[in-house]
């Protein structure tokens, strides 16, 4: 199992990690960049440009300047889709036998998302696994606050600087992206092949890289 003299604290992200969903979403991007006409992002694996970031910041260098004013028509017919891949997205087998452990070895769990508050929020309670998490972040549409300012919240929270509570927790994720923002924080990496290929992952600097959930209760 998890070596508690490590890791007292675990973060995860909800797309690809807790419920399945990504395929879902990069299909609702294509189809709302096509239906605005947005050509450069119009393809299968545009969403990986926003993922877990600020879309305005993300998108406007992808975009003719013309065309830039519609990235808030984007988002928010974006945020209407995905109401529905957020009630239709499965939760991913062994999810919640390995949640219901690590809560009972004592560890703190938090979910860190770049899905809207709301949506992350539904998740949690329509799963019912809401009262595994001791915080729940994701996107504020009137400020935007990315995975890095999450994890100094949850730090906060506990009473601790980044740097200690970093030192004893790990980052679940599924995106080259989730890998990055956890080396830059000093979190230990752990990347799962739900998403991205193994190879990938640990080009971004995966610490650890897992097929199946429950194989975070059998790190040593």
């Amino acid at each position: 199992m998890i070596n508690r003299r490590r890791f007292q604290y675990g973060v995860f992200d909800r797309d690809g990690v807790l419920i399945d969903s990504y395929a879902a979403y990069s299909q609702l991007f294509q189809k709302v960049a096509e239906g605005l006409d947005l050509k450069p992002l119009a393809r299968p694996d545009a969403i990986r440009s926003v993922a877990g970031t600020n879309w305005h910041d993300s998108l406007a260098p992808l975009l003719p300047l013309k065309q830039r004013p519609l990235i808030d028509e984007l988002m928010r017919r974006f945020d209407e889709g995905s109401q529905d891949i957020t009630e239709s997205a499965g939760l991913f087998p062994q999810v919640a036998e390995v949640l219901k452990s690590l809560k009972e070895q004592g560890m703190l769990l938090f979910v860190s998302s770049s899905a809207f508050q709301d949506h992350v929020d539904r998740t949690l309670e329509k799963f019912g696994i809401k009262d595994f998490f001791d915080g729940a972040l994701g996107f504020q549409a009137t400020s935007f606050t990315g995975k890095d300012a999450h994890l100094k919240i949850m730090a906060e929270k506990i009473g601790l600087p980044l740097e200690d509570f970093a030192a004893s927790a790990f980052f679940l994720g599924d995106m080259e992206k989730d890998m990055a923002v956890s080396k830059r924080n000093g979190l230990y990496a752990i990347g799962i092949t739900t998403t991205e290929p193994r190879s990938l992952l640990e080009l971004a600097g995966a610490d650890q890289v897992i097929d199946e959930h429950r194989e975070l209760l059998n790190f040593e």
